[in-house]
């Protein structure tokens, strides 16, 4: 034990004598993890926007083959055939979704995004998970009002108080803006029949049905009784967990940081050859004084492992300095927004892409160091 502690110190005093070379390793990784744990705060920021959206024992009702809300288009007819195919189960719950988007300038730039906006009837809004008016009043039934979610204020322009938004050629007045759990924060609702009459729509986007008992083969059965009803009945659960265009980001993150990963492993083995050159004649003193080579191994993946864990944790520091509650935007059609967050899972993925940076690194270095005869390093100058 007493020899690992003096080895460990030596190897301290003689990184402090080669602090260029150890920077550069130190910045290398931290450039991985940053990118690594920014593109996770993305994709976590996203996959918690979609799960949070669910309920247990709500189903939601969706046209055949539609993968989202924005695609499918349920009409008068479906409706009323599956609200009487409902009619006799007990404690059900139907509500009626209208999905569309409006495009908002952001307030960071001239640019402009697609925000989605959502028709709901009082009942459903109250019913939304973690619903709460931050601001403002609510909507009045059968005005041309919106609620804005809290997270939309962040990142776009004229949707505060009192300001105008056009939604298919008609103006609604932002009369409020609440929270929710989930997706709703990144919306804007609406009176339903006030956006289906300013859109021109008959047919809506969703139903969502609550059902006491939660059997969703039960509730698929009756609805495929009817030969007229081309829809699919999926647990919200399950429906917003299979969002999968939105884990692209995690498998990104994954790509991107491979190959950075890659890329900073062999500069920093490059280096650590470079640091065991340096260190010949202090490996081969070590060792005529009989400092055996599982210590000097040890003293070379120290300084490594030492190397990479600060790039790493350099690597976190930005990101929670630079990221931290930022605002993030994703989607094309129409955009989610979310709170960018470090959590301790990143940070621990992070520190590990650090420490498997630098066994790589180090253990071909450490192998080399061992293998030079003690005679010729001892000759080194």
């Amino acid at each position: 034990m007493k020899q690992a502690a003096y080895i460990c110190l030596a190897t301290l005093q003689s990184i402090w004598g080669r602090w260029n070379s150890a920077l550069v390793t130190v910045f290398g990784v931290a450039l991985v993890v940053a990118v690594l744990a920014s593109t996770l705060m993305m994709s976590q920021g996203i996959e918690a926007q979609l799960t949070q959206n669910a309920r247990a024992d709500w189903h939601i009702v969706l046209r055949q083959g539609a993968v989202v809300e924005s695609m499918s288009d349920l009409a008068p007819e479906v409706q009323g055939a599956i609200a009487q195919a409902m009619t006799d189960l007990p404690e059900v719950v139907l509500q009626r979704h209208l999905v569309s988007s409006v495009v908002l300038p952001r307030l960071d730039s001239d640019a402009s995004r697609a925000v989605g906006v959502r028709g709901l009837t009082s009942d459903a809004r109250i019913q939304s998970p973690g619903f709460r008016l931050v601001d403002g009043r609510g909507i009045r039934s059968g005005a041309r009002e919106v609620l804005v979610g809290a997270l939309v204020g962040f990142s776009f322009a004229s949707v505060g108080l009192d300001d105008e938004v056009e939604i298919g050629g008609v103006a609604f007045k932002v009369v409020g803006i609440f929270e929710a759990q989930g997706m709703g924060a990144a919306e804007l609702w609406a009176d339903l029949p006030m956006l289906m009459d300013a859109l021109g729509r008959t047919s809506i986007s969703s139903l969502r049905i609550y059902h006491r008992d939660g059997d969703v083969a039960q509730l698929q059965a009756r609805l495929a009784d009817h030969d007229r009803l081309r829809v699919e009945v999926t647990p919200e659960v399950e429906f917003f967990t299979a969002q999968s265009s939105m884990r692209l980001f995690a498998f990104v993150a994954t790509a991107v940081s491979l190959i950075m990963a890659f890329g900073a492993t062999l500069g920093a083995m490059n280096l650590m050859f470079i640091a065991v050159d340096a260190r010949r004649l202090e490996v081969a003193t070590l060792r005529a004084l009989g400092f055996g080579p599982g210590i000097v191994t040890l003293s070379i993946l120290f300084e490594s492992l030492l190397l990479t864990l600060l790039g790493g944790l350099f690597g976190l520091g930005f990101c929670v300095l630079v990221f931290e509650g930022t605002p993030y935007i994703a989607g094309s059609m129409a955009s989610i927004t979310t709170l960018l967050t470090m959590t301790p899972q990143i940070a621990l993925t992070g520190l590990l892409w650090a420490g498997v940076v630098g066994c790589l690194a180090g253990i071909p270095a450490a192998w080399r160091g061992v293998r030079v005869p003690i005679y010729e390093g001892l000759r080194a100058p």
